[in-house]
């Protein structure tokens, strides 16, 4: 395996990994959803937030949505998907950094004439690579949930369109 390869992938899920930071609506978990204290909020231009609890309740602005016992499951589904996300999504960063770190490693040997752990890198590597996976699989287990619950639940429907796209470009196992 390549350790370019492994650069290009991190490049690519770039975007999901820079949502590391807190918002003002709380910790970003990925594009347009944030997490709070046991809810998930999901924001849709031009429409008030849904805030979906770990329960599965549904309120869209103030407004609590009645729901069957099937949507409150898939939403219980779609909270789990989004906390799960934002858990993937941080050993990925951790990796990431830890990756890091060995390749400073390996500059400073260099630099003073010694010779590298090449295979520190490359575990690192591999190491990374597994855990893009995991949250690649995680982001498109959250698309799908997304979706049904804009088919099933007609009140999400605008927050079911969150677009994605798909991080597992070029992983060689056509899971796609």
């Amino acid at each position: 395996m390549a350790i370019s390869r492994i650069f290009i992938g991190i490049l690519i899920i770039a975007p999901i990994l820079s949502a590391c930071s807190p918002s003002d609506r709380g910790e970003v978990v990925v594009n347009r959803i944030t997490m709070g204290d046991n809810e998930i909020h999901v924001h849709a231009p031009d429409t008030p937030d849904a805030t979906i609890s770990r329960d599965g309740y549904l309120r869209i602005g103030n407004r609590e949505i009645a729901l069957s016992a099937s949507q409150k499951s898939l939403l219980q589904r779609y909270y789990n998907d989004a906390v799960q996300m934002r858990s993937d999504r941080k050993d990925v960063a951790l990796a990431g950094a830890k990756i890091g770190g060995a390749a400073i490693s390996t500059v400073l040997t260099r630099l003073f004439g010694g010779e590298p752990d090449k295979k520190k890198l490359e575990a690192g590597s591999a190491e990374i690579q597994q855990k893009v996976v995991v949250l690649c699989d995680r982001l498109a287990d959250l698309d799908a949930t997304q979706r049904q619950a804009g088919e099933s639940i007609p009140a999400f429907k605008p927050y079911a369109d969150i677009k994605f796209g798909d991080c597992r470009m070029d992983r060689g196992d056509s899971q796609q």
